[in-house]
């Protein structure tokens, strides 16, 4: 098993532990620094091994622990511990691992911190940047509050905020969060500040090619002024719209099957939304606790479930068609029936024995009076 499988987005030689330069010649400097290698060495190869209950024992009260960067990219324990959550996946180690980042974070010493929480990697990201990518909100809530919001304003090599990130990768509840948090703070600051990296795209851009666009919704309803605001490029949000065809209806070009699994979505009204603080976690079972299914079949059940959807749809779709087909047949047969009323009426009966009288013209007329006077 390679030890490096539990860390996302990182190849293996920037996860290779730091080595330390031994002092010589200064024995009890040597022995310091022979120590902090072995704590060094002992958290990142605990890290690599997902032992997340050892490095919690080892990471408390230990401010060397705090603060080291074990990682050529210069990433942290809280850096390694975070970017190797997976907040998808349904089993007890995910679970310890997410209760080991809370415990790591709770126990920080209050005056150290905000201090460590700001460490950045290489890439300049802190460790709320890394859990706004995965859109995990129980770890964003333990780095974060609407108390203690100065994180959110913390920028990557990028000038990407995590509020970015978050927008930037599709996290929808991970952004309702921050939004949330920093709304004390955008009296005091600039709110564009929050909402734009470097080139000059902001977060409608970043969520609109993305193609998120419920998230997109949201920002255009939180941050209205951002609709208009153009990048470095002089492109704004609707310029990015514009360049996609293929959301549209009428710049997709369906096959008869396509066309009636598209007639089988079904697409919800979009709201407003707020982020709800209470009960906060992450929520992905939607198995009964009593199944015990290996991970792989909740895939299964999830696509049986769409399966059946989609086949319920598509009857509704077809009953519609042959309710509306059957109100039309039955609308022309009553328009038929009246029709048949009407020639039956006393007024228009059609008898050939007894013909209907045509109207006298003026030369009929004529012809009687000269009958009358025997001409």
């Amino acid at each position: 098993m390679d030890p490096s499988g539990g860390l996302s987005n990182r190849g293996k030689q920037e996860i290779q532990p730091q080595t330390s330069v031994l002092g010589i010649g200064q024995p009890s400097d040597e022995l310091g620094e022979e120590e902090k290698k072995r704590t060094k060495d002992h958290l990142f190869q605990a890290c690599m091994e997902n032992r997340w209950t050892e490095v919690n024992r080892l990471y408390i009260n230990d401010k060397f622990a705090q603060e080291s960067k074990l990682t050529k990219s210069e990433d942290t324990v809280l850096h390694l511990a975070i970017s190797s959550y997976h907040p998808h996946r349904d089993d007890s180690l995910q679970q310890t691992h997410l209760d080991c980042i809370k415990d790591m974070v709770a126990k920080i010493p209050q005056e150290n911190r905000l201090c460590i929480l700001k460490q950045k990697n290489e890439k300049g990201n802190t460790p709320l940047h890394l859990a706004a990518e995965l859109g995990s909100v129980p770890i964003i809530a333990c780095l974060v509050n609407p108390q203690e919001p100065e994180l959110i304003w913390e920028t990557n090599s990028k000038g990407e905020t995590p509020l970015f990130v978050a927008a930037y990768r599709g996290r929808l509840d991970a952004f309702l969060y921050l939004h949330e948090c920093c709304q004390n703070e955008k009296s005091r600051k600039d709110p564009i500040v929050l909402c734009r990296r470097g080139d000059g795209d902001n977060i409608l851009h970043a969520a609109i090619s993305g193609e998120y666009f419920k998230l997109a919704f949201q920002i255009i309803n939180h941050y209205g002024l951002l609709v208009n605001r153009l990048n470095s490029e002089g492109m704004s949000p609707l310029h990015f719209l514009s360049r996609m065809p293929q959301v549209f209806k009428s710049g997709s070009h369906f096959r008869y099957i396509d066309s009636i699994i598209y007639y089988c979505i079904t697409v919800e009204e979009l709201k407003i939304e707020k982020y709800k603080t209470e009960g906060i976690e992450d929520t992905y079972r939607r198995l009964p606790d009593n199944w015990k299914l290996p991970d792989n079949y909740q895939t299964l059940v999830e696509f049986l479930e769409l399966l059946w959807n989609g086949t319920a749809n598509f009857l509704d779709y077809i009953k519609e068609i042959c309710s509306g087909k059957q109100a039309n047949k039955s609308k022309a047969l009553t328009e038929e029936t009246n029709v048949k009323r009407d020639k039956k009426s006393p007024g228009n009966q059609d008898d050939p024995e007894n013909p209907p009288i045509p109207a006298t013209t003026g030369v009929t007329n004529v012809n009687q009076d000269k009958k009358s006077r025997g001409m």
